[in-house]
């Protein structure tokens, strides 16, 4: 499963099985303006990350084996060349 979005903050996406695993590509250009990711890390709470990669102004997150009954958080860091920002999107997890 791929989805693409645009950063907007409270960001929650649509409901996702504990079993999927997803990935998520976030266009950061409307937060992030003229600068690109010069690094980019992301944790999550009720999920698991599996992979965080980034290339221009946009970061893609890969998540799995979500906590059922929960809403997941997926707080990621991405580093410009002058700034470091901290933004966090929720899931929604159920079985589906």
């Amino acid at each position: 499963m791929s989805r693409s979005l645009v950063w907007k903050e409270g960001l929650t996406m649509d409901d996702l099985d504990y079993q999927d695993v997803a990935e998520y590509s976030i266009d950061l250009s409307d937060f992030l303006g003229d600068s690109d990711i010069a690094s980019a890390s992301s944790v999550g709470t009720d999920i698991t990350i599996d992979s965080t990669t980034y290339s221009g102004q946009t970061i893609v997150i890969t998540v799995s084996a979500g906590q059922i009954k929960t809403t997941a958080k997926v707080r990621f860091t991405v580093t410009t060349l002058t700034e470091t920002h901290n933004r966090s999107f929720y899931i929604p997890i159920k079985s589906l």
